[in-house]
Parts: C-alpha cells; sequence; structure tokens
C-alpha cells in the first residue's frame, strides 16, 4: 500500500502520469538499491553473500505496483480527472474533539475536474473490498473534511475512499 500511495502522490505532485522513473527512484532509495543490495552471512562458508530471496521479494514487490498503476491510473482519473488542489497531498492534520486530539494523514485534496469541486481523496490498498456501507460508516472522510476544511478554511462537502486491490484483475482465459 505505501508504494501505491507513494505513486499515487508522485503523480498528482508532478501533475505527470508518467511516474514509473520516479517511482524506481524513490523505491531503490527507500527499500532496494541494486548497488547495495541487501546481504546475509553464508553460515558454511563465512562469507557475506546476496541475499537473493530478499532480492526477489523486492522486485517482486516493485513489478506488482508497476501494474496497478498501470491499470488503476486511468480508471482512477489521477491528473485527468482528479487533480492536486495547491499541491495538498498527504496533509498532516491535528483536530481537538472533546478532550482527544486526533491526528492523521490526509491522502489528497483534489479539484475535481468535472465539478470544480474540491475534494478529499483517501486511497485505500487491500486484498479484498470493504462493503461500501461499513466504508460508509467509518466516518473517516468525515474527521478529514472537518479537520481540513477547518485549517484551510476549505468547503469540503465530498470525499471518495478509493478502494484498490492489491492484485490487478487476471485477464480472462478462453477455454
Amino acid at each position: 500500500g505505501t508504494v501505491f500511495h507513494k505513486a499515487v502522490s508522485l503523480a498528482l505532485e508532478t501533475g505527470n502520469n508518467d511516474v514509473l522513473g520516479a517511482l524506481r527512484d524513490w523505491y531503490k532509495d527507500t527499500y532496494y538499491d541494486p548497488l547495495t543490495p541487501p546481504t546475509i552471512r553464508d553460515y558454511e562458508t563465512g562469507q557475506i553473500v546476496p541475499n537473493n530471496e530478499q532480492i526477489d521479494i523486492f522486485i517482486q514487490a516493485f513489478q506488482t505496483v508497476e501494474s496497478m498503476v498501470r491499470y488503476y491510473f486511468p480508471k482512477l482519473g489521477i491528473n485527468t480527472r482528479f487533480v492536486a488542489y495547491q499541491g495538498l497531498i498527504e496533509v498532516p492534520f491535528k483536530v481537538k474533539v472533546g478532550r482527544r486530539e486526533i491526528e492523521g494523514i490526509v491522502d489528497a485534496i483534489c479539484t475535481d475536474t468535472a465539478t470544480g469541486e474540491v475534494v478529499i481523496i483517501d486511497w485505500k490498498t487491500r486484498s479484498q473490498f470493504m462493503n461500501p456501507d461499513i466504508v460508509a460508516m467509518d466516518n473517516q472522510l468525515h474527521l478529514y473534511a472537518a479537520a481540513i476544511g477547518k485549517a484551510l478554511k476549505l468547503d469540503l462537502t465530498k470525499g471518495y475512499q478509493v478502494q484498490i486491490r492489491s492484485k490487478t484483475p487476471k485477464p480472462a482465459r478462453i477455454t
């Protein structure tokens, strides 16, 4: 989920859907640099050797995110229907509710180019979709809209919680 979130953030920050190069650089810097691959000690020889299993995990994880970006970006309208509103991506907030202080990070505040409205978007990567009624009841977007709306003096009346499957659908097979 973190890497997909970063891909969305990079796309919205740059206004460019061709984010795979930037995402590769970020991923390499954050998780895996082929010039300094993860290593382990071979206990039989005592030598430090590349940890091929870990390298394969990193490569497979990145390939999964690459396929998610290619599949979901056009469907979600990133930088086509939804564009970043004043660069507000991954916006931290803190709000007092009664005696409690709640803090979090709003994934994106965007302009919906179809309506002109400023909206909140929250991306959720999941292996299984949640029932939309349960998602609506969790009130996360309402809290975000209230907190960010108050802090930035925005009238945020619409939000989207977008559920992304962590695996893209496979093409149908004709038998």
